[in-house]
């Protein structure tokens, strides 16, 4: 992957979905956090924003909570800015709200210089665009 990001000169790179990593491999034994950290290093090594997307484990209930599993934990130690990100109809396909269909709720759990908080966008599942959420 560095040798990737140094031959094209890129400014931003995403790994999604760092658990593939683990599981393509069958090794139980790499924390998600090393992964994070070894990332964490190749960006600022090339001056590049570094993206990493983790899937955890399911949880119940909205990710409000930055401690809420063991992996979200090994990343938030390393990240600059962590968000968790919930769609109600993904987590309930038979039994969503309709007010909550389309919308995209953004806990941002660990922020360095924005603080935390949350937000509510429009998720479009068919294009996946991302916009704000117009309430009428």
């Amino acid at each position: 992957m560095e040798v990737m990001i140094r031959n094209h000169k890129a400014d931003v790179f995403i790994l999604d979905t760092i658990n593939a990593l683990i599981k393509q491999e069958e090794r139980t034994d790499i924390a998600l956090g090393e992964i994070a950290r070894g990332f964490k290093r190749i960006a600022e090594n090339m001056n590049a924003l570094g993206i990493v997307i983790a899937q955890l484990k399911d949880i119940n209930g909205r990710p409000s909570d930055k401690n809420l599993v063991k992996e979200s934990r090994q990343i938030r130690d390393v990240a600059d800015y962590m968000d968790f990100i919930y769609r109600e109809e993904e987590k309930n396909i038979h039994d969503c709200p309709a007010e909550l269909e389309g919308v995209m709720e953004i806990y941002r759990v660990k922020g360095r210089l924005t603080g935390v908080g949350k937000a509510y966008l429009s998720f479009n599942k068919k294009s996946g665009a991302v916009d704000d959420l117009m309430e009428y």
